[in-house]
């Protein structure tokens, strides 16, 4: 159980990071909304860890089950990327206009 948890962690911080840093080079190179730049970067470094990371352990070692075992994972990752992303700056905003 623990190689299983482990691996969709991977998946899931791998997308989320790596992707967020595609992201963020994709904004400074072309004009793309933080949504979509963050969909695009956990897609495509979800499809890199399904094809080049670690076969996860089995019953998601081929298949259908590879597939929705890192599908799963990129979405955590980019749920996670998003609910934690551009909280700052909003809440610097509304402390500068309350005081």
């Amino acid at each position: 159980m623990a190689p299983l948890v482990g691996s969709f962690l991977g998946v899931v911080l791998g997308s989320a990071l790596l992707g967020a840093l595609l992201a963020w080079i994709l904004r400074k190179v072309a004009s793309v909304s933080r949504l979509a730049s963050y969909a695009a970067g956990t897609t495509v470094m979800t499809v890199v860890y399904a094809l080049a990371g670690q076969v996860p352990p089995a019953p998601f070692d081929h298949g259908l089950g590879h597939v929705a075992f890192h599908g799963v994972g990129g979405l955590v990752g980019f749920a996670l990327l998003w609910l934690t992303a551009g909280r700052r700056k909003r809440a610097e905003g509304a402390g500068r206009h309350g005081a």
